[in-house]
């Protein structure tokens, strides 16, 4: 099977191969590493996020919180109630009505009105930060302007409303009631007026429903009273005009006296349509009771009315249905707090709370409905009970009519008389009950009680200094690991011979360590050089390390290369051919520097510098440049002629590029530039070839199918993915000649390398511009 070094190159693309490859080396070491490398990004950026904190902690404004806790109580039967007065009164029982009436609370403490009336009575809007709301035109005061500008109002409510939390303590009765303020003293006072705001509006509106009902029972009480007074005044009137003196006909329990020829059967037929037109009487007036309530079209109203007084009137009233109302008013108290939540988390513009009001107006039609539907259901009931009495009457009338003339004057007697008491019975009982109703909601006008009131708070409940250090701690802990990690994931720069591995199935020759001038020369041997030699080294031997520090880590790298060279062919390569990707990658350094470590094996070695177009081999042995390759290939002279000898070495050879010929590429793909190397190849063991970098210009390419093998340099931490696949695909027609790579610069120290480079010791090289 041919050997095939592009197998991983032209399969896939340049960032899908990267992901794999970054997926598939993924390991807990790898992160470890990452984290090793990257420290001091994530230090930094936790450095940063600790710093941003503590800067914002020391620039927030210090905010003081103060709560006041309110007890809700179960609410009782102690006033004049719809259901009661027909008969029908239902309550929601349980947790579920625990649960409506904390929700309802809760959002009727923080409405618009709660707000706008405390800020009238602390004169709130004098003062910042609700005088910066404000318009600048603006000439009355801000609790004018609370009325005529509603957007002022608007922006005044929500500052208030923002500041203000209602909070709900599970599994109690507790409201905690809780405002904000850059002035403690300022928090106290708020909160405190928010509860007594609330305690005076709930107490107002329970008072003004009782009046309104109280108000008309007490016209209708005073009806009753005109009837009972004419009553007497007709049996005093008729006993005086039938001469009837002494005791009364009816005794004091309302039955005919013993002797009065009371017995008869119209008699007893005249006392139970008088029976039934008092229990008519007595169910009209309520059924025009309930009618009357109906009418206001308020829904507390006709929900929160006790009617419990009347329920042992004589006829049952046909009840009315306000199961439907119930639902209706819990829902909407239900929706009004999740409006407020929304409104303070999202603000009153929100889509979302836009919808939520759509649906509370869509309640609150349907509650105007109901309440409709509730009033003619009044009606009806009302419009039957006057019929019914009308009957009633019409029934005793003809009744009266008949017995006038079979009943004597003590009869007709006896029907005063239990007109009189029936009348004086139904003010007695209509009276009290309203009286006593009254007394008791007077006495529990309201269901909330303070359970702690706020006080002036100690300390400032915002900043949190160490809350928010620990935040720009967590914070930049996360940035820090997350720019690591990705930076890590997107990198495309070749370090580490695992990377170059994972893009080629192409040997790895060796790899070179990193030169650098901040640290000491190191030496693969325990004793040192001398101070000479390591004098000459850093003057003379920047870029010859086999020559000038044999016993580096550098020069140790450059033999065993030279072994991997020597080992990758069964037919030891003569002609090689060393090249890059793009320059600034060593290759000239390198080149020179194999050379020179085949030199110490006794071959005779040629030194070739075939980049015509920016040489430097010349440059880095210090030898001249003024005839070369160039010359040889463009003239008929002699070889040897332009072949210098190197001044520290008489084994290694060199042939520098000669002046820059106009078409460089042409020269190298020329018939002389073959038989040059077949000329040379006879005369030295070996050909050492610097040629320019493949992706620049085409004529490492030429060159690399006349030799008999190509190594390519790689430069740890500035070669790419890209770049180096796009070299391999351009030698592709020498691909048999390839005999691997060598990883130039490599940082052993780092901890890429997992520090498995530690036999040498601290170790660093000469810089070289080049490698």
């Amino acid at each position: 099977m041919p050997y095939d070094p592009l197998q991983d190159v032209t399969s896939r693309s340049a960032s899908t191969h990267r992901r794999s490859a970054f997926r598939r080396e993924m390991h807990l070491s790898d992160a470890l590493v990452i984290l090793r490398k990257k420290l001091w990004l994530i230090v930094g950026c936790v450095v940063v996020g600790v710093g941003l904190a503590v800067l914002l902690t020391s620039l927030m404004q210090r905010r003081f919180s103060s709560t006041v806790t309110i007890e809700v109580h179960k609410e009782g039967g102690t006033s004049l109630s719809l259901e009661d007065l027909s008969g029908a009164g239902q309550q929601l029982i349980g947790g579920d009505q625990l649960s409506v009436d904390l929700l309802t609370q809760q959002a009727v403490i923080g409405n618009e009105n709660i707000a706008m009336k405390v800020l009238e009575d602390l004169g709130l809007t004098n003062s910042q930060p609700f005088l910066a709301l404000r318009p600048a035109n603006a000439t009355a005061s801000g609790q004018s302007l609370l009325e005529t500008d509603p957007t002022y109002r608007d922006s005044a409510v929500n500052l208030f409303q923002s500041r203000l939390k209602i909070t709900l303590v599970k599994g109690t009765r507790l409201v905690n009631v809780t405002y904000t303020d850059a002035d403690p003293k300022q928090a106290a006072r708020v909160a405190n007026a928010v509860v007594e705001a609330y305690l005076i509006s709930s107490t107002q509106q329970r008072y003004d429903a009782t009046s309104k009902t109280s108000a008309w029972l007490t016209n209708q009480l005073s009806d009753l009273k005109n009837k009972v007074a004419e009553s007497q005044r007709r049996v005093d009137d008729f006993r005086q005009k039938v001469g009837i003196i002494g005791a009364p006909t009816m005794s004091s329990a309302g039955s005919p006296q013993v002797g009065s020829d009371l017995g008869s059967v119209e008699l007893a037929r005249l006392n139970d349509l008088n029976a039934q037109l008092t229990a008519a009487e007595t169910v009209r007036i309520a059924a025009e009771a309930a009618y009357r309530m109906t009418q206001s079209r308020d829904a507390d109203v006709v929900l929160g009315i006790d009617s419990s007084q009347l329920n042992g009137a004589p006829g049952a009233l046909a009840s009315l249905d306000t199961v439907r109302l119930h639902q209706l008013r819990t829902q909407t108290g239900q929706l009004e707090v999740q409006i407020s939540a929304e409104t303070q988390k999202y603000g009153p513009r929100n889509p979302a709370i836009l919808s939520l009001k759509s649906e509370l107006a869509e309640l609150q039609r349907q509650t105007n409905e109901e309440i409709s539907r509730v009033g003619n259901q009044a009606a009806r009931n009302l419009d039957l009970a006057r019929k019914t009495e009308d009957g009633l009457l019409q029934s005793v009338d003809r009744e009266k009519l008949r017995l006038g003339h079979m009943t004597t004057s003590a009869d007709q007697l006896l029907l005063l008389e239990q007109e009189e008491t029936s009348n004086r019975t139904l003010y007695q009982d209509l009276y009290g009950k309203l009286e006593a109703a009254n007394i008791l909601a007077g006495a529990k006008s309201s269901n909330v009680t303070i359970v702690n009131p706020a006080r002036v708070p100690s300390g400032p409940s915002r900043p949190q200094p160490v809350q928010n250090i620990a935040l720009g701690f967590l914070a930049g802990l996360a940035t820090g690991l997350f720019l690591a990690f990705a930076t890590a994931y997107h990198n495309d720069v070749l370090s580490t011979p695992e990377e170059v591995a994972s893009l080629t199935s192409l040997p790895l020759l060796g790899l070179v360590p990193q030169a650098g001038k901040r640290r000491r020369w190191a030496y693969a041997y325990p004793y040192a050089p001398t101070k000479k030699a390591d004098a000459a080294a850093e003057s003379e031997g920047k870029f010859a390390w086999v020559l000038k520090a044999p016993r580096s880590v550098v020069a140790e790298a450059c033999r065993q290369i030279r072994t991997a060279i020597l080992l990758s062919r069964a037919e030891q390569p003569r002609t090689l051919l060393f090249t890059s990707s793009f320059s600034g990658e060593g290759k000239s350094t390198l080149t020179s520097n194999m050379a020179f470590a085949f030199g110490l094996q006794g071959s005779r070695v040629l030194l070739m510098d075939a980049d015509m177009r920016r040489p430097t081999l010349h440059t880095k042995l210090g030898l001249t440049n003024g005839s070369g390759l160039s010359q040889c290939l463009t003239s008929d002279i002699d070889p040897a002629s332009v072949i210098q000898v190197h001044p520290d070495m008489d084994k290694v050879h060199v042939m520098t590029s000669g002046p820059v010929p106009p078409a460089p590429s042409e020269l190298l793909g020329s018939p002389r530039f073959v038989k040059l190397l077949e000329q040379m190849k006879k005369e030295y063991d070996y050909v050492f070839i610097d040629s320019p970098p493949v992706l620049l210009v085409t004529d490492a390419v030429l060159t690399s199918t006349l030799v008999d093998g190509v190594i390519l340099v790689v430069r740890s931490g500035v070669t790419r993915r890209t770049p180096l696949r796009r070299a391999l695909e351009q030698l592709a027609p020498s691909r048999n000649r390839l005999l691997g790579l060598i990883l130039n610069a490599a940082d052993i120290e780092s901890s890429e390398f997992g520090g498995g480079y530690k036999y040498y010791g601290d170790s660093t090289y000469y810089e070289d511009s080049d490698a």
